[in-house]
């Protein structure tokens, strides 16, 4: 199903097959297709409004090297690690990726830093099911920190159902739109159970891998892949994937507790 294949593609006639040739251009799964600037009257992520300067540190755009385009996003856990979702870097080496640090803004260059090393989960699984859909990536020069530019606190226990949590991220703004937003945008979503999450989006699989929540009207897409659900001041999830920006249906996230460990081995975090 292409919309899931390709994880929140916006399903409007008119503008699928635009959308289609732009993101498979840019890097296979999603790309930055432009950005705008942001006036005090949108509500932005789907839902969403603008961050503050500084109001998520651990935040980091993914992109291009040749381009400077975003296309995913990640949050840092150590000096040299940042974490992302695993469909962000499928099938990318490390030279095609570089992530910037310390602003809120696309098109602001803030803190460039290269990448050394991918780490791919080692039993990551594209579509249908995006099992595994987690990654580290090993940072060439260790972060500098600063007020802007901090490690994210990881979770280590599964957070319940109908908790409040917060994504932040620099996805399209409504379910028809072509634009990325300028700013970082925050939206505040509540989890739902695994069960709820499975029977709202059967056929597809939900994992004991897997985190959902669920806002009418509130939502991730396109260019959030990657980015960091905050749960009681913890990282408890990574945007994975959906199903259609437009339409009431939960948002699947990789549960960051289930892979603690994993990310513990790999990083020391």
């Amino acid at each position: 199903m292409l919309s899931f294949n390709k994880r929140y593609f916006v399903m409007n006639t008119l503008k699928v097959i635009t959308v289609i040739v732009l993101i498979l251009t840019v890097n296979g799964i999603y790309g930055k297709l432009s950005y705008s600037k942001t006036n005090a009257t949108n509500w932005l992520v789907i839902g969403g409004f603008p961050a503050r300067d500084g109001q998520y540190p651990y935040q980091v755009s993914l992109r291009n090297p040749s381009d400077n385009r975003h296309f995913c996003s990640g949050s840092i856990v150590r000096l040299y690690w940042v974490l992302t979702a695993g469909h962000c870097v499928d099938n990318r080496n490390s030279s095609s990726v570089v992530i910037v640090v310390g602003t809120n803004h696309l098109d602001e260059n803030g803190t460039k830093y290269e990448v050394s090393n991918i780490v791919l989960h080692e039993e990551y699984n594209g579509y249908p099911n995006y099992t595994n859909d987690i990654a580290l990536l090993k940072i060439r020069k260790r972060i500098s920190y600063s007020s802007k530019v901090r490690p994210v606190s990881l979770g280590n226990i599964n957070i319940a159902a109908s908790t409040s949590c917060t994504l932040s991220g620099w996805g399209f703004t409504t379910s028809s739109s072509l634009l990325y937003p300028n700013e970082l945008q925050h939206v505040t979503l509540t989890t739902i159970s695994n069960i709820q999450c499975q029977e709202a989006l059967y056929p597809y699989s939900i994992q004991t891998s897997n985190l959902c929540t669920y806002e009418n009207g509130k939502r991730a897409c396109n260019g959030d892949s990657g980015s960091p659900l905050m749960c009681r001041g913890q990282q408890h999830g990574i945007v994975s994937w959906g199903k259609n920006c437009n339409e009431g249906n939960p948002d699947v996230y990789t549960n960051v507790p289930y892979y603690r460990e994993w990310i513990r081995n790999k990083t020391g975090a």
